[in-house]
């Protein structure tokens, strides 16, 4: 059965102040929502190009290089763009390690294949109470008891050996000397980014 949608609420206003102010911000609303479409909509179709001379720039120097980029314009006009690093916020599937690595590989200097430890980190959360591992002390404390716990419970066999006591939960995340390997082992480091879901953000920058 397909619940009614509950009627708005009719308040009037009458006030010509109020109606002058309600109709300004409504309208202004309405500008700002297209005025953002046209902003992601042409972002979209310049980003790629603006990023594609970040990384040119990178892969003819040998070197990342964060920070303001000025992109001068046939007309002599300059607009700038700083690039940020945001590897430290990525974070994949440990399920896709291999196909990660593979697809890296796919571009790589003769004779040069990247290793696990070239591009990520396994990163390991236990869930255990978030409040106690909080506690100063508490978490290592914890998790020696219960390891120590574990293997003697599985010894008298009253745990199962596939069964953990404590819960691990994986993500691979970027080393931080991830890029720097890349650029210098890849033969085509905008397709390397592109694998990596793109960790270099581009912020536009209006006077």
């Amino acid at each position: 059965m397909t619940k009614k949608k509950t009627p708005p609420v009719d308040v009037k206003i009458t006030g010509s102040q109020q109606v002058a102010a309600i109709k300004a911000v409504y309208d202004a609303k309405v500008k700002a929502d297209e005025a953002k479409r046209e902003y992601d909509n042409s972002r979209k179709g310049a980003l790629s190009t603006l990023i594609s001379k970040v990384f040119a720039h990178w892969v003819k120097r040998g070197k990342i290089h964060s920070g303001a980029y000025a992109f001068n314009l046939p007309d002599g006009t300059v607009k700038v763009a700083n690039a940020q690093n945001r590897q430290s916020t990525k974070s994949y599937d440990p399920a896709d390690a291999k196909e990660l690595l593979t697809r890296l590989n796919a571009n790589t200097e003769p004779g040069a294949k990247f290793k696990a430890g070239d591009v990520y980190n396994v990163k390991v959360d236990h869930g255990l109470s978030a409040e106690a591992m909080k506690l100063k002390g508490v978490r290592e404390r914890i998790l020696t008891v219960l390891t120590q716990l574990e293997a003697e419970m599985k010894s008298e066999r009253a745990l199962p050996p596939e069964v953990s006591l404590i819960q691990e939960d994986k993500t691979l995340v970027l080393a931080d000397h991830a890029l720097d390997r890349i650029l210098a082992m890849s033969t085509n480091f905008d397709d390397a980014m592109e694998v990596l879901g793109n960790p270099i953000s581009l912020n536009l920058v209006t006077k």
